[in-house]
């Protein structure tokens, strides 16, 4: 983004203390597994790139893509087998950035983990969970995510990812209203966040039920904040709703499945290991029956992950905030806003298995396994979208606002 082309920006405040400066090492997602444009100010300085060891990776690695001829996507960056960045030196650091400056980065590079959408004129900075330091700015704060305005957004190249005018349509009018509902819910702790989730899918489902009346959503939204005060009602009307454990079973099973069929796409040691351990604290093998895997889901739900959960929901729900803010909750895509919720909701209940089955491994939950769990989520699932979209179409034919879904931890 050349020059001050917006009015302000929005940032959350877990921004102001993040220190990392481009892409540096081999944990950080664009290092590895994305498809990396290289615009075309950065191709030109490469062209000039005497180094006798960064000049021929970069004839070999930096190639035309016939698809991507915009000043922004002038060329690619080719990864090595298993989707590795060729310009990693031993260190597993970026030696681009260690050997020229990041200066020489491109602009994919020099903005990430950052990530940058502009909304009726106002630039909005957020944070990828694919670097582990800003995985644990994001997820270990105990406080509620809060948001600053500023006026400038220093030290970093402006690349913005999605735009919205919201006057643009009847449809995009609604967007502040959902989305500061949304986070409002999202962080009442006078819920479980079980509670919360299933709160918001009932109405969202109603917004979907009214089609193309978007008038109503005004009513809804003030219907629904009047009923999140009577805290009492709620909880009852929401402690009625069962819990259909077959949609769990179904969410692993999809899991595991899908996982084979996009072997080629899903890599990464690090999400390798977390998921193998999934399967090994479930004590997954071909053939071993669904209802005893379940039994060994629900032990640790119950008797490792309730009780850390007590002291630590609060990573769920800054996980589900930043995930609203960042992908534009309930406009993500051309999708629905009930389509827009429900693919909020896949992931959240993707890694939340995904912890369980951990959980069981390690027989606990550290910060640590937090952090190497949603940092490698962030860079190979989230990342992966026709993975997370077959799932999703699994999903379209249930419920999709089944308590269990969001009863994972509950």
């Amino acid at each position: 983004m050349s020059g001050k082309e917006y009015q302000s920006v929005l940032i959350p405040k877990y921004l102001h203390d993040f220190s990392c400066q481009g892409s540096q090492c081999e944990d950080c997602c664009c290092c590895f597994g994305w498809i990396v444009s290289i615009d075309q100010k950065t191709s030109d300085k490469y062209l000039k790139v005497t180094d006798p060891e960064l000049k021929p990776l970069l004839e070999e690695y930096i190639v035309k893509d016939d698809q991507c001829q915009t000043n922004s996507h002038y060329k690619i960056l080719k990864t090595l087998e298993g989707g590795r960045c060729p310009f990693l030196n031993e260190n597993k650091l970026c030696n681009i950035q260690c050997k020229l400056g990041e200066d020489y980065l491109s602009e994919i590079c020099s903005v990430f983990p950052r990530h940058a959408n502009l909304i009726d004129g106002v630039l909005e900075g957020s944070g990828t969970l694919g670097c582990p330091e800003m995985a644990r700015l994001i997820l270990l704060n105990p406080q509620t995510i809060e948001f600053d305005h500023i006026d400038e957004w220093p030290h970093i190249h402006y690349l913005i990812l999605s735009s919205i005018d919201t006057k643009s349509s009847p449809v995009t009018k609604y967007f502040w209203p959902l989305r500061i509902f949304t986070i409002k819910v999202l962080q009442d702790r006078s819920y479980t966040l079980w509670e919360r989730l299933m709160f918001l899918s009932i109405f969202y489902n109603r917004t979907h039920q009214v089609s193309n009346n978007y008038k109503e959503i005004e009513n809804f939204i003030d219907e629904y904040d009047r009923l999140l005060s009577d805290c009492n009602t709620v909880k009852n009307i929401l402690s009625g709703i069962p819990a259909a454990n077959h949609i769990q079973v179904k969410l692993i099973k999809s899991i595991i499945d899908l996982r084979y069929l996009h072997k080629g796409q899903i890599y990464g040691s690090r999400y390798l290991e977390c998921y193998n351990e999934f399967l090994m604290g479930l004590n997954f093998s071909d053939g071993r029956n669904w209802d005893d895997i379940l039994c060994d889901f629900d032990k640790t739900l119950q008797d490792i992950v309730k009780p850390w959960l007590e002291k630590n929901e609060y990573i769920f729900e800054n996980y589900l905030v930043n995930y609203v803010f960042k992908e534009l909750v309930p406009l993500r895509n051309d999708s629905t806003f009930f389509e827009s919720f429900c693919m909020m909701i896949l992931h959240y209940a993707y890694v939340s298995l995904l912890l369980v089955g951990i959980a069981a491994y390690h027989k606990g939950i550290t910060d640590e396994i937090i952090i190497k769990l949603f940092q490698s989520f962030s860079r190979t699932v989230e990342h992966t979208p026709s993975y997370i979209n077959d799932i999703y179409t699994l999903f379209k034919r249930e419920v999709f606002f089944s308590a269990s879904l969001y009863r994972c931890h509950n």
